[in-house]
């Protein structure tokens, strides 16, 4: 059992802590993947065009949180 936990770990590669995978990453895509596909299954019809306002709004909105996301990753990294 420890041969296997420690073989699970890993760093996280921003903030340099442990972690515990418990699966591949192949196998975490897999599962993104398919668990993306089922939700944009279900809600397909209600997926706003990219020219409409609201969808120009939240894109706005967005690129200023990645922004400030950045920078705080970048401040991680210093540390």
């Amino acid at each position: 059992f420890g041969i296997l936990f420690l073989a699970g770990l890993e760093q996280a590669p921003h903030t340099n802590r442990w972690r515990f995978r418990f699966m591949s990453l192949n196998e975490e895509k897999e599962l993104c993947d398919s668990a993306f596909l089922a939700v944009h299954e279900q809600y397909k019809n209600k997926i706003l065009g990219d020219n409409r306002i609201e969808t120009i709004f939240v894109r706005h909105v967005m690129n200023n949180l990645l922004k400030g996301l950045n920078d705080d990753l970048m401040t991680l990294k210093n540390i």
